[in-house]
């Protein structure tokens, strides 16, 4: 009931982030829309890029990966509108498991490229907490589409760099 949208936005994504870790998507939809409603009134592009993204996931993780598709073109051109560097990452991230998921690893290894691009971007500008942690997301990612199709040394030259990386989460 807090009168700013911009909170209720916020405070809806992250029990819709909740419940989608926890496994309760069809509640994590209900809270996404609630986060998109308020997010609309406040008219930040963050807010409704982060939605259709956590939405994507869900798709993903319900064995719906191609209707993840368009939502995460939706996210990609918000991101870019937007220019909200880490939310590019994640919605490229999103779009690259996706595209795992159908069996179609050469796309998926293209979106990890594009997170990688734009998650290195971010590191050099400063942004180093998350971008770290989207670094080992990637690097894990691109190591299994590797795998997916036989190429087996890009694979383990993924892994060997994600073992650098050290322990990430310690850095949070």
């Amino acid at each position: 009931q807090h009168p700013h949208d911009r909170m209720r936005s916020r405070s809806a994504y992250a029990l819709a982030l909740l419940n989608y870790y926890d496994g309760n998507l069809s509640t994590a939809e209900e809270m996404l829309k609630e986060a998109a409603q308020f997010s609309g009134k406040a008219g930040d592009l963050k807010w409704p890029v982060n939605c259709s993204t956590l939405k994507a996931r869900i798709r993903v993780k319900q064995d719906r990966a191609d209707d993840a598709l368009p939502l995460l073109e939706e996210s990609i051109k918000g991101a870019l509108d937007g220019e909200l560097k880490n939310q590019l990452v994640v919605a490229y991230i999103t779009q690259g498991e996706a595209h795992s998921a159908l069996g179609n690893y050469s796309q998926a290894v293209e979106s990890f490229g594009k997170a990688s691009k734009n998650n290195e971007q971010r590191i050099v500008a400063g942004f180093e907490v998350s971008s770290e942690r989207n670094r080992a997301w990637i690097l894990l990612s691109l190591a299994e589409a590797h795998l997916k199709v036989n190429e087996v040394g890009r694979a383990k030259k993924c892994l060997k760099e994600w073992k650098s990386l050290g322990s990430v989460e310690l850095q949070w």
